[in-house]
Parts: structure tokens; sequence; C-alpha cells
């Protein structure tokens, strides 16, 4: 999560932890514990770690990992540009999936 989201929300980092990135060298980062709440569907993962980035610069306020999506499904097809973010009920494969997340990709042609 961007930090300014977490200070936005008031809420105080119970530690830190050190990361590296393609971008930076090995660092200290804020950690929080969020309640993850997606209002369209039935959704709350309690106590997410996440830790406080500056990503807003790059038009980013957070970004979702596997710790999260292994409760989802995401489909995506590279060759219609296009992806779905999805929710089940755990454990249930045979259901379709209520989407969360539609999105097309616009992709700038090869010179």
């Amino acid at each position: 999560m961007d930090h300014e989201v977490m200070e936005r929300l008031g809420l105080q980092p119970p530690g830190a932890i050190s990361i590296a990135t393609p971008s930076h060298e090995r660092h200290d980062v804020l950690t929080y514990d969020i309640d993850l709440i997606l209002e369209q569907n039935p959704f709350h993962l309690a106590e997410v770690p996440v830790c406080a980035k500056g990503l807003k610069n790059q038009g980013i306020y957070g970004l979702i990992g596997r710790d999260v999506l292994r409760h989802m499904r995401l489909v995506s097809n590279g060759s219609a540009s296009h992806f779905t973010l999805a929710v089940s009920s755990p454990g249930d494969t045979s259901t379709t999936c209520s989407p969360l997340l539609e999105h097309h990709v616009a992709l700038a042609p090869n010179p």
C-alpha cells in the first residue's frame, strides 16, 4: 500500500521489515495489519499483513499479492488484453465467480 493511504486511514504501524525491490536495494518499510473487505461480494480477510511503500508516484495505491489472490480467481486473456478478478466460496471451483473487476487493457501497437 502507498504510505499516504495508511496515513489517511490513521493506522499506526506495529513494526517494520527489511525488503529489496527491483528498483531499490534493501531498506526498511513500515508494516500494518489490515482487514480487507470487498463490498461487492461477501469477502473479508482479517489481519492481512501489508507494508507501506511510496507507490503513488507510479500511479499505484496498492498491490494485491498472492496471499490475497489465493482466495480469488484471476483469469487473464493476454491476446484479448482482458482480465477478470472474482471471488467464489472457499474451495468451490465448480461455480462461476461473481466478477469483482473486469478490465480491458489498451495496448499500444508495435512501431
